[in-house]
């Protein structure tokens, strides 16, 4: 009878110390994503009844650091595209947002297609201006040469064994001009994730965070693909998400774009796998937050800087250009600049995307930026000509909202449909493909403007502005008239 006790109470003793020898740890993390040199607090379009002011980055600043010093040991983190989107960033290529960043210094900052909007080579010299660490785990110089960029990072400030790894999207050839990768080599995310985790369980580290500037759906995906992953901190969808996304044991976040939010998160785990989760997303509002003195003197530098870039001179127009009318000189001049950029045999800009006239005379940097402020992307995308006249046709029938170069058409309103569709002067061939080239905006709402499903979408990675900008600066002297290119019947 005494050894059956003494036996059992060693089996309670041993039960209770295996009950008590897993720790439960802590761990914080502060991030955003796709601020896009939203640096100036601004007013958002969507959930805002009352018209608050939102965003800027000295007030986005002065949270992190409020953030900072309630959780020392929080992990500040920015899941990429900080460059583009306003004057200052495409002014400076970039080195505007370096200089803001080096001020708040995220722990971990992986790098997004937009960063690549000013070549490698300008890339790669920020990076070396930056002090603060920039990642891609699977981005090389060449299929087999050198990473470009950090992998990842091992926190010595948790009280456990963790990493964070840096992923960008293998879309970067799609998302980006050719010409600014140079050579560039994209690996698979989820290959590169799983052959560095491999690595670092060897180490004993089996906590896993993956800051990835790809998309809600492709982390989704990335989570289904390596479930050793813990959790993922993404960028590039612009995804607002009031709570995080659980697939399998992974838990996903993003913080919408532009500034307006931070994420919060405060994790438990026993270093393996996370235990409890609380995730909260902050809206910056710059008359609740007390601003970094030292980012808004930065801030306020570049503006001042900006002022002046603004009213440089690129060219000069003999006639006014206009909006006005089904078919306006303006559109005509629009859409000639990208379809001699682009290639494509058809170019459409929407009229809701023109919003400024402009009189005979100097053309400043700050006139395009008024007539094309939407920071849209050129795409392209293939039709037959059979859809060319189903496209043209709905246009009709809805009331021309479209301008176009490369084709022209009668509008038979009392039947509703296009007539004597030419491409290039030619008949249009039912069977035959053609390329349109159009904004990212008309691109994303193709049934809505032309009556098409979706399809296959390649994005330039050029903004309209830019391309709009450097047509300026090619041709110098602009008389743009309207041609006939729409004749309503």
């Amino acid at each position: 009878m005494k050894l059956r006790i003494f036996v059992i109470a060693v089996l309670i003793l041993t039960g209770i110390t295996a009950g008590t020898s897993a720790e439960k740890y802590q761990a914080s993390f502060i991030h955003w994503n796709d601020f896009h040199s939203r640096n100036m607090p601004w007013k958002p379009g969507n959930y805002n009844p009352d018209g608050h002011m939102a965003g800027g980055y000295a007030y986005l600043a002065g949270l992190v650091d409020s953030l900072r010093g309630i959780y020392p040991e929080a992990l500040a983190i920015h899941a990429g595209d900080d460059f583009q989107g306003t004057p200052i960033s495409s002014i400076t290529r970039g080195m505007s947002q370096i200089s803001i960043l080096n001020v708040i210094k995220p722990d971990f900052f992986t790098i997004g297609n937009h960063e690549f909007d000013y070549g490698l080579t300008r890339l790669l010299s920020l990076r070396d201006s930056a002090e603060f660490d920039m990642y891609a785990a699977n981005v090389r110089r060449h299929k087999n040469g050198p990473k470009l960029f950090k992998s990842l990072m091992i926190p010595e400030a948790f009280p456990f064994k963790a990493a964070l790894i840096g992923l960008t999207t293998d879309d970067l050839y799609t998302l980006c001009l050719p010409t600014n990768l140079e050579g560039l080599y994209v690996e698979d995310p989820a290959e590169t994730a799983r052959h560095l985790i491999d690595s670092l369980k060897l180490e004993g580290i089996e906590f896993i965070v993956a800051v990835t500037h790809q998309g809600i759906e492709e982390d989704i995906e990335l989570a289904r693909e390596v479930p050793d992953i813990d959790l993922i901190i993404g960028g590039h969808s612009h995804t607002y998400m009031s709570k995080p996304r659980i697939e399998g044991n992974t838990y996903i976040v993003q913080a919408s774009s532009h500034g307006r939010y931070v994420g919060e998160i405060h994790l438990i785990t026993d270093g393996k796998t996370i235990q409890d989760f609380n995730f909260t997303v902050l809206e910056v509002r710059p008359g609740k937050i007390k601003p970094s003195p030292e980012v808004a003197e930065i801030v306020e530098a570049y503006e001042a800087q900006a002022g002046k870039k603004l009213d440089e001179v690129v060219g000069e127009l003999k006639t006014d250009w206009s909006r006005s009318g089904v078919e306006s000189n303006l559109g005509n001049w629009l859409t000639d600049a990208m379809r001699t950029y682009t290639g494509a045999d058809i170019a459409i800009q929407n009229n809701g995307g023109i919003r400024k006239d402009l009189a005979a005379g100097p053309i400043r940097v700050r006139d395009i930026w008024e007539i094309s402020p939407f920071s849209n992307e050129i795409i392209t995308f293939t039709v037959t000509g059979k859809e060319v006249r189903k496209m043209l046709d709905f246009q009709v029938k809805r009331g021309i909202s479209l301008q176009f170069s490369g084709v022209t058409f009668v509008a038979d309103t009392s039947k509703e449909t296009a007539k004597k569709v030419r491409i290039h002067g030619k008949w249009v061939i039912p069977w035959k493909k053609y390329t349109v080239a159009t904004n990212n905006y008309v691109g994303e709402q193709l049934e809505k403007y032309l009556g098409l499903s979706d399809r296959d979408i390649k994005n330039l990675g050029i903004l309209d502005r830019d391309l709009f900008l450097k047509a300026v600066r090619d041709q110098k002297i602009i008389d743009s008239k309207v041609e006939g290119r729409i004749t309503i019947q």
